[in-house]
């Protein structure tokens, strides 16, 4: 499903073009040594990488990352290739060690952190997080940091997998144009306030932030635009589209209007059904 974040009053749907995807899956458990795994800062004090195999969670290898405990974000990075965008990657890893370790993505769409650290302990453990490919995506990075300044950490890392979801089932047809009305997807009625200027006669707004929920969406394989009829208030109005998929929130795009307080349109960059979870 859709959601739309700030003042938003309606949407017209309309198509763009064509489009196609496929499900595949990327591994790395370190057989044949490092590689693309690099420490995430490049330069001064950075975590030292080696290739271990005491105990190991699969294989006969894994990665090991020592800490140098002076900044934070230290850590290592691998990146997935030769993926196909326009759906959902979920990654999973096995790790161990001391310290604690947090999974964080970053693909053309931007970052998604995992929300919570994970304790490290002696005995292997898996952790996962999900994040929304979109449709250009040929990569995506990997991240095991330090969230904080950690003395003593050592990362542990291995059998890291990224699965794809299956694509959405689409028909290669042409939708809409389609008119929806903020208020019928207000995440608070309290935002809903008559208008006689706005279309409909009503306009939903809010003076710090706006969401809009559980927006409709065509099964076509076609990429779809998303119009916005605005009012801003302020001369640094952002709206955002956004899709909650895997557990998480996750950014699609944004649109910024011009200043002056009059009704105008915005529009995103076209989206995917595959991006938006349909």
């Amino acid at each position: 499903m859709l959601e739309l974040v700030r003042w938003i009053v309606a949407c017209f749907v309309v198509l763009a073009c064509a489009s196609s995807a496929w499900s595949q899956q990327w591994t790395e458990s370190f057989e044949n040594g490092l590689g693309n795994a690099k420490p995430y800062h490049r330069n001064d004090a950075r975590a030292e990488l080696e290739i271990a195999s005491d105990v190991r969670a699969d294989g006969k290898q894994f990665l090991r990352a020592t800490l140098p405990g002076k900044r934070k974000l230290e850590g290592v990075n691998v990146t997935a290739t030769a993926l196909s965008g326009g759906r959902l990657a979920t990654v999973t890893a096995k790790v161990r060690g001391t310290g604690q370790i947090w999974l964080c993505l970053i693909s053309a769409n931007g970052w998604l952190y995992s929300p919570h650290t994970v304790p490290l302990t002696d005995q292997w453990q898996a952790i996962e997080l999900s994040k929304v490919l979109i449709i250009r995506d040929k990569t995506l990075g990997i991240h095991f940091l330090s969230r904080d300044i950690q003395q003593g950490a050592t990362f542990e890392v291995d059998d890291i997998q990224v699965t794809l979801a299956d694509p959405p089932k689409v028909v290669d047809a042409q939708v809409g144009p389609w008119r929806l009305e903020a208020e019928d997807f207000t995440l608070r009625r309290s935002y809903v306030a008559q208008d006689e200027s706005a279309s409909g006669g009503r306009s939903v707004g809010s003076g710090q932030y706006c969401r809009l929920v559980q927006m409709p969406f065509p099964r076509t394989s076609r990429p779809v635009t998303v119009y916005l009829r605005v009012k801003a208030g302020s001369g640094d109005e952002e709206y955002r589209l956004i899709t909650t998929q895997g557990g998480n929130t996750q950014f699609l795009g944004s649109a910024r209007p011009k200043p002056g307080r009059h009704w105008q349109w915005v529009r995103f960059t076209a989206v995917h059904a595959g991006e938006v979870g349909v």
